[in-house]
């Protein structure tokens, strides 16, 4: 466990008789102490007859979670917010078991536990920009609200980091994982640093980690919101960011029902609205849009961001789709709810990419276990959101994953969630080059090698499956030695175990042979086709070739790199 840091030397807030004015002067920020003990929050079902009540309750703002029950939703509620909604003629009960999580937590026994703080963040990714500078980069993006109204005597900046083989060009297909864009979602930045650790510790011992970063390029911002991290560092359950400069009367400390800052899963500049459903216009509310689309720093530094990674492959029309060959893919983690949510949000009409969008959404929830679904027609309308920017405006396949059944989640459930969702986060980053066409193929599963001895064929053996694609009979597979297929890879052409192509999951095999082979040790890529002649994503295995070819061109072995110091819960499921 770490040693505690003083949270008084790390927080932000604005003076109190500021904070009551339209242009506060910043003279001094003004900390707050730890969520002070009084009457818990509480998780309540409020019950609904119909979509008007949804929309009703939608209109009052209210903080409610990403999961509900089949006639009623649930909110985040303190004693005034209750009596407000039984005043208003709602049936309004308390949850206990969802409720017992609030109970459990202390954001201070939290963070002592191993919950990284917006420093130890920033710490921890510059440290693996340190022992890994030719496969990690931080990437300073921008500037906090906080940053920029204290004329930076306050906030932070805005960090990302960059994770590829820069030995080997590009350009690169692109992953992009984001998390914490809503403050108080702990387990999100946890599960994002996590994936780091996966990658750059597995970089030359994990085949599907070295492959990954020497053919694509993997962005992990995980922190978007450091400000209002900050405050949810000592227990207060903030949402938004820390604007206090759009109106309004808001409470200090900041309250479950009442807070300063704007939602900016709700300030996207596609999709934007103020009014309900979806979105507030009220500033204390936590679902506050912001006065106009983008007005946040945080949000227009995170699409310039993405802007300069992802090119624009969908037409200007709100029908236009993206097509199957567009590259991309990005995923926000927010909790909680165990959903894999996918556009649009802000209507229940279809995305032009629906029938895709859908078959990722149910692949990430195939290997989640979660439920796949469209926010507007399984939740509540939302607008503004970040996966329907990055979708909307730039074609690419976004998607937001609903982790774990907590926001502040106990630190102990961290592995947990990590080992559920990380073959999800894996199968995106395999998929990045053309999601919306390999989702469609067979899976490639635990490939394999065999190796008879010196001079002796080099047998390559997996199972390709397309259990979670259809159902599809296997039509074909193949193996590349080095180069994938993308880059201009040989295919070596495998063959059914059993004699035929006729089964949705196929035993295949093909032998390597180590006379046209440089001894040492190399990658191979291994795909499936279905009959529809979908090839699905590959994967990959390491080989080791004993034999001496005639002209022998040894390839070393990657070297083996320290571990970090700073610790990651887990490594890898394995």
């Amino acid at each position: 466990m770490r040693p505690r840091r003083s949270v008084v030397a790390l927080l932000l807030w604005v003076l109190l008789g500021a904070l009551a004015l339209p242009n506060p002067t910043w003279t001094a920020p003004l900390p707050l102490e730890p969520r002070p003990v009084g009457e818990e929050p509480q998780i309540v079902r409020i019950y609904v007859k119909d979509q008007a009540q949804v929309a009703a309750l939608l209109a009052l703002g209210l903080d409610l979670l990403e999961t509900r029950g089949p006639d009623y939703l649930l909110a985040l509620t303190d004693a005034k917010t209750r009596a407000t909604l039984r005043e208003a003629g709602y049936l309004v009960v308390p949850d206990a078991r969802q409720s017992e999580s609030l109970a459990r937590f202390r954001a201070v026994e939290a963070f002592r536990d191993g919950y990284h703080t917006v420093a130890e963040t920033v710490a921890y990714l510059q440290e693996v920009a340190n022992r890994y500078p030719d496969l990690a980069q931080m990437v300073d993006y921008g500037d906090s609200w906080l940053k920029i109204a204290s004329g930076h005597s306050a906030g932070h900046d805005l960090w990302a980091l960059r994770l590829t083989n820069r030995a080997v060009p590009g350009p690169k297909p692109v992953f992009f994982l984001m998390a914490a864009i809503h403050a108080r979602e702990l387990a999100t930045t946890e599960l994002a640093l996590n994936f780091v650790a996966y990658l750059v510790q597995g970089y030359g011992n994990d085949p599907e980690a070295t492959w990954l970063l020497d053919w694509h390029e993997i962005w992990v911002a995980p922190i978007t919101n450091p400000d209002g991290r900050l405050l949810a560092e000592q227990g207060y359950y903030q949402r938004k960011n820390v604007n206090n400069q759009n109106g309004g009367l808001c409470d200090v400390p900041p309250t479950i029902s009442n807070q300063y800052g704007t939602d900016l899963n709700r300030n996207a500049s596609f999709g934007w609205s103020n009014l309900p459903p979806g979105a507030s216009g009220d500033p204390c509310s936590q679902v506050y849009a912001g006065p106009s689309p983008a007005s946040e720093p945080e949000e227009a530094a995170l699409e310039a961001l993405l802007r300069s990674l992802f090119a624009d492959q969908r037409g200007p029309n709100l029908w236009d789709p993206a097509p199957d060959t567009a590259q991309g893919i990005l995923i926000s983690l927010h909790s909680y709810g165990e959903l894999v949510l996918w556009p649009w949000g802000f209507t229940t009409n279809p995305a032009p990419n629906r029938a895709d969008l859908q078959r990722l959404g149910d692949k990430f929830a195939y290997y989640n276990g979660y439920l796949s679904c469209q926010p507007a027609s399984c939740l509540y309308p939302t607008s503004g959101t970040t996966d329907d920017w990055a979708y909307g405006v730039l074609g690419i396949a976004a998607f937001t994953f609903e982790v774990g059944n907590a926001f502040f989640q106990p630190y102990r459930d961290i592995s947990r969630i990590w080992q559920e969702n990380f073959p999800a986060l894996l199968y995106a980053a395999k998929v990045a080059p053309m999601p919306y066409r390999l989702v469609r193929g067979p899976d490639t599963i635990g490939p394999r090698s065999i190796s008879a001895g010196p001079g002796m064929p080099v047998l390559v053996e997996a199972t390709i499956s397309d259990v979670a694609s259809g159902q599809q009979p296997i039509a074909a597979a193949e193996a590349y030695l080095d180069v994938p297929p993308w880059a201009g890879g040989v295919p070596l052409a495998l063959s059914a175990a059993d004699g035929a192509f006729n089964a949705p999951v196929e035993v295949v095999r093909g032998a390597l042979s180590p006379l046209d082979i440089a001894a040492g040790r190399h990658l191979v890529f291994v795909r499936g086709r279905d009959v529809e002649g979908h090839w699905g994503p590959v994967s990959a295995l390491f080989v080791e070739v004993t034999g001496t070819p005639a002209t022998p061109t040894p390839t070393p072995k990657p070297t083996r790199r320290p571990r970090l110091s700073l610790p990651i819960p887990t490594t890898a499921p394995g």
